[in-house]
């Protein structure tokens, strides 16, 4: 559901903005995932050792309206 078109920015000492695009094939309706948050000690594709509370994970819906006809 959503692209690998993803960018995260630093907007100060302890917060971050995280800017996620969809994908561009999804179908009308109801979309529903979760995004997976983690916070690595070591590679973030590795994650061998996650930090206390890693992963968390946010329910993410989408829904996508039929295009004007």
């Amino acid at each position: 559901m959503i692209s690998t078109d993803v960018s995260i920015n630093k907007t100060s000492e302890l917060d971050y903005k995280l800017v996620l695009q969809l994908a561009d094939t999804l179908a009308p309706g109801r979309h529903d995932s979760r995004i997976e948050g983690r916070l690595c000690e070591d590679s973030p594709a590795i994650c061998a050792k996650p930090f206390d509370g890693s992963p968390w994970y946010v329910p993410l819906a989408v829904d996508v309206k039929p295009a004007p006809s």
